[in-house]
């Protein structure tokens, strides 16, 4: 989620993740994402995810969902586990606007 979309066209990042505890399958457009939206997926290196976002129109100011993870826990993964997944390499508008990502844990709560 972004906590301020005003002005994004463009968005890209790199997420970090341990493959051994979570499986990213897809990402989709969310439901904030303007009509014509975009959003393309790097995932050819196991635990890296690159993704791209791009909106045919500048976004509006406040809370913003534009894209949607859909993941799974891999049956091998150990109960209890917990990993960093670590937003790198954040752009907007081609570097055009200040970004920070926000790191998120994640943890395999249900065997």
């Amino acid at each position: 989620q972004l906590s301020d979309a005003d002005g994004i066209e463009a968005l890209e990042m790199t997420i970090v993740y341990d493959p051994a505890k979570l499986e990213i399958l897809r990402a989709q457009l969310g439901a904030d994402a303007p009509l014509s939206s975009q959003v393309l997926v790097n995932a050819e290196t196991p635990g890296v995810l690159t993704l791209a976002f791009i909106s045919p129109l500048p976004l509006w100011s406040g809370l913003a969902d534009i894209v949607t993870l859909e993941a799974v826990v891999p049956v091998t993964a150990e109960f209890g586990a917990v990993h960093v997944l670590d937003i790198t390499d954040v752009e907007i508008n081609d570097g055009a606007m200040a970004a920070v990502g926000d790191d998120a844990i994640h943890a395999v709560a249900y065997p």
